[in-house]
């Protein structure tokens, strides 16, 4: 059953990872692996957004843009499939509070939040607003969310500029 109150986007998520799990065939009625609830988590992602997709469409579109988009999906999770596909950093703070930092596996990234990736989150949460900064070869991205939940949240997107 679902809450009334429930954030559809994180609804929606909830159900295709259960899903993915029947679909993979993963023992239910078993401890789930940390590889099963990865292998569910990657499987809902592409679900909810089709890389194929996606790709086409961040090669025109911004973080924000793509939201209204996939409406259906929550921010975290095209977020993350941002910094899957592109690669990227993501880092993201509810609240003023650090929740998460992380990329691709074949992205070596520093995981500590630098200063400058800090100045855009103290910025787009002071000031209600998306932000960018371009510092030496990074683009730091800061994305500010206020869904009326009584619920502030920023991602950043750091990604390293092409050097020609």
């Amino acid at each position: 059953m679902v809450d009334g109150n429930s954030y559809i986007p994180r609804v929606n998520y909830r159900f295709c990872h259960e899903l993915s799990h029947i679909i993979l065939g993963h023992q239910l009625n078993k401890i789930v692996t940390e590889d099963a609830e990865k292998e569910a988590d990657q499987f809902a992602s592409e679900l909810m957004l089709p890389s194929s997709e996606f790709r086409q469409l961040m090669t025109k579109f911004e973080l924000h843009q793509l939201k209204e988009h996939y409406n259906h999906v929550s921010w975290e999770a095209i977020g993350r499939k941002w910094a899957e596909l592109r690669p990227a950093v993501l880092t993201i703070f509810d609240n003023g509070m650090f929740k998460y930092r992380g990329g691709p596996a074949r992205l070596n990234f520093p995981s500590q939040i630098t200063q400058d990736e800090l100045n855009v989150v103290n910025f787009c949460f002071d000031n209600c607003c998306n932000y960018r900064l371009e510092v030496s070869n990074l683009s730091i991205h800061g994305y500010y969310v206020d869904e009326g939940r009584n619920f502030e949240r920023v991602l950043i997107l750091t990604e390293v500029n092409d050097i020609i």
